[in-house]
This record gives C-alpha cells, structure tokens and sequence, in this order.
C-alpha cells in the first residue's frame, strides 16, 4: 500500500508508461465515493493558478504524461487509487494508507 498522512498536503503522481498505447483513467476513491483532489501540474511544469480548483479526482493518463494532484484527506482511513482502460476494464487498485 501507499502510505499518506491524513490532515496535510500530499503530492500524488500519476504516470503512463505503458507500453502499448493504451490511455487509462484514474479514480481515487473513498469506499464507493469519488474523492476531490488539487491539480497541480502536467507533464512537469506548474499549472496556472487558474487551473488548479479542486476538482472531482478522475484523470484521463496517456501514455507519456505525467500528473500531480495534491489530496488532504482530513481523516486516518483507506483510499484506493484504481486504474481504468478506456472501455472501463479495470487494470489495478492500489489501497492509500492514512495515517
């Protein structure tokens, strides 16, 4: 599991480096609900203050991008970070530890 510190700022990177074309969308999720989370920057470089409002936390990756969002859950709990195809498959779910 990833582990987080509930309360404060946390960075979460997200990064396509699949190698066959396939372009997935992650979800973090709080049991059955979509959480919200801060864009922060794409592919390395900073985003404008205009584009950084929280926002419902699903991000469409293709291969070769990179993004930070920042999440401040404010209570000690499981997260889970899941990874979808574009047809909805799911490819993986990663718990998120808070402490």
């Amino acid at each position: 599991p990833i582990v987080m510190r509930a309360g404060v700022p946390n960075r979460l990177r997200l990064i396509n480096i699949t190698a066959n074309g396939v372009n997935l969308t992650a979800l973090l999720v709080d049991r059955f609900e979509q959480m919200t989370w801060k864009p922060l920057a794409k592919d390395g470089e900073s985003l404008p203050a205009g584009q950084t409002a929280p926002r419902p936390a699903r991000q469409l990756v293709a291969v070769g991008e990179t993004y930070d969002f920042e999440i401040q859950p404010p209570r000690s709990q499981t997260l889970w970070l899941e990874l979808r195809r574009g047809n909805g498959e799911w490819v993986l779910q990663a718990p998120i530890k808070l402490r």
